[in-house]
């Protein structure tokens, strides 16, 4: 946890994108909707909640995540744009 991804990263960028596009979500619909391995996905939405770039809300089950709403509390570095969404193998087939 105390390797915080300088700025961001290719798949920050895509959690972020799907998180503001779908609303709150929980940690299991991010991983569905990225297709990255789910130690990978909750390691960055840890290192994004403690760097500023998503808020969390826990209602003592689930973990909800979402993007900050004010503009002049986010970091720096949030100038990240649009990503393209990038095919992990063989995992983003499985449900065609």
């Amino acid at each position: 946890m105390d390797k915080i991804p300088k700025g961001p990263t290719q798949l920050c960028a895509e959690i972020v994108h799907c998180i503001a596009i779908n609303g709150r979500l929980v940690g299991k619909d991010v991983v569905e909707l990225v297709n990255a391995p789910e130690s990978t996905i909750r390691w960055h939405l840890r290192a994004m909640v403690k760097d500023g770039r998503l808020d969390c809300t826990d209602d003592g089950y689930r973990k909800y995540y979402t993007v900050p709403k004010k503009i002049e509390n986010l970091p720096d570095t949030r100038t990240e744009k649009v990503p393209r969404m990038v095919s992990r193998g063989p995992r983003a087939f499985r449900k065609a």
